[in-house]
């Protein structure tokens, strides 16, 4: 079955086509000069260092956050604080032509300080599978890689649509973000979305938030067949909350696996990265069968 129909039937939209959470925008005053070329970018989210690099920008990143590990050539980088807290007096040291900032409140008086002094700052949307869509073609606009954008684009889409026509039946999925508290993936979050497309449900599906904090009781309640444990780059050892819960159906089959949270909640065009890993986890490959014993002679 083709995957446009596939759709059809379903009555649902292609969710990498959805609106994004909030609009790619300017922050504060400072724009770079008509027709000036961006020379050096510092990028200040994960997502927006890996995407210009899938743009074939990257040589032009000078400065990363603090939590950029992809691609490896990042790691020689200067680091320039985190998503909450960037570090204002290190990113003008650099004299950078352009900021990139995934769009987030808390991050918003370092950037119109920044935009205050002179360097223009545009800040993109870094929540959604359809952000992945708008926030590339926001990036590719400002770097001059607006062709190359259609084409890793394309591929995407071409990917997650494969995928899509996959679906292989509804397994009870529990994505889990940290441990102390239990914070899980909710509806409306990337995780979910990707659930979504894979054909499995949500085990955390019945909340009301994207992110939502589960206690012992919801965690029985929920019954996922799968557990995906994305905690492990926190950096702290934490005790699961599932130990010895074997009436959890995951928990009583081994079916805890741990996924790296960047693979799987990074919305940048390496995200099917992340798709197909979980896709791998949920749908293991069928052991093949023993050969038939030889005859006795």
């Amino acid at each position: 079955m083709k995957a446009a129909l596939l759709f059809a039937l379903l009555g649902a939209a292609r969710p990498w086509e959805a609106a994004p959470s909030v609009p790619p925008q300017w922050v504060g005053p400072a724009r770079p000069a008509a027709g000036a070329k961006i020379e050096r970018v510092v990028s200040l989210a994960p997502s927006v260092t890996e995407t210009l690099f899938a743009l074939g920008r990257g040589d032009r990143v000078v400065g990363v956050s603090r939590f950029d590990d992809r691609p490896a050539e990042v790691a020689t980088l200067p680091k320039v604080g985190g998503f909450t807290d960037p570090n204002v007096e290190a990113i003008v040291a650099l004299r950078p032509d352009l900021v990139l900032a995934a769009a987030n409140a808390s991050n918003r008086p370092g950037l119109e300080r920044l935009s205050a002094l002179g360097i223009p700052v545009y800040a993109v949307p870094g929540n959604s599978l359809a952000d992945v869509f708008v926030a590339t073609r926001a990036v590719a606009e400002r770097m001059g890689a607006e062709a190359e954008a259609e084409r890793v684009l394309a591929a995407l889409s071409a990917r997650l649509e494969a995928a899509t026509a996959r679906r292989r039946g509804a397994v009870k999925v529990l994505v889990v973000f940290g441990h102390d508290p239990l914070v899980a993936a909710g509806p409306g979050s990337l995780a979910d979305t990707v659930l979504g497309i894979l054909g499995a449900r949500n085990a955390a599906g019945g909340v009301d938030k994207p992110y939502p904090q589960l206690g012992p009781e919801a965690l029985v309640m929920a019954q996922p067949d799968v557990i995906i444990d994305a905690t492990g780059e926190h950096g702290v050892a934490q005790s699961a909350p599932w130990r010895g819960l074997d009436g959890i159906p995951a928990v009583k089959r081994g079916r805890i696996h741990a996924l790296p949270l960047a693979t799987l909640l990074r919305p940048s065009p390496r995200l099917m990265e992340g798709v197909e890993a979980l896709d791998a986890l949920l749908w293991p490959p069928a052991p093949l069968a023993p050969a038939p014993a030889a005859p006795a002679p």
